[in-house]
């Protein structure tokens, strides 16, 4: 019995320190699984921390966004307001060039108008100087035969074609308005 004894105390023996082995290995186990645990824990908190800073980060975004899409609005409607007034202008300066254009052409024609009247005009002035020239031409030869034979001249005048050519003029004027009637 003895033998017995012994060797279920050897047995009891090994069975605690089988035991107890397994109980260390458990706790270290348990102890690995406490450090993990903490670990976790304290990753966990940190993930919550910034979870919680995303969250305002990304509020203030959210506000920054807003703010930025209203000045976008506002800006678009900007745009709008000025493109506009850039086509109301540029069609006051179109219809402006088109009547500064109809008044330069105008001004072109009457320029030219101008010019052909002036150049009709030079040409009667140069006919009536040529006129005058012969009609000068045609009293000093007049004059001299005045001078030199009364009568002849006389007979020349009724004779002369130039002198019944020339038309007379009325004397209606307001230095002539006596007529005698």
């Amino acid at each position: 019995m003895l033998e017995k004894e012994r060797t279920e105390k050897q047995e009891y023996a090994d069975a605690l320190e089988a035991n107890r082995r397994e109980l260390k290995s458990t706790s270290e186990e348990l102890e690995k699984t406490v450090r993990t645990k903490s670990e976790l824990q304290t990753k966990l908190s940190d993930c919550e921390k910034a979870v919680l800073d995303m969250t305002s980060v990304n509020k203030d975004l959210e506000a920054t966004i807003e703010e930025t899409c209203e000045k976008l609005i506002n800006l678009a409607s900007i745009y709008q307001t000025k493109e506009a007034e850039m086509d109301k202008y540029k069609a006051e300066l179109r219809s402006a060039v088109i009547a500064a254009n109809k008044n330069a052409e105008t001004a072109i024609s009457k320029y030219e108008s101008s010019r052909n009247e002036a150049k009709s005009l030079r040409k009667e002035l140069e006919n009536a100087r040529a006129e005058l020239k012969e009609f000068q031409a045609h009293r000093a030869e007049v004059q001299r035969l005045r001078k030199n034979a009364p009568t002849s001249y006389i007979n020349q005048l009724r004779n002369d074609p130039r002198v019944q050519a020339q038309p007379h003029k009325n004397r209606y004027g307001k230095e002539n308005s006596f007529t005698g009637r």
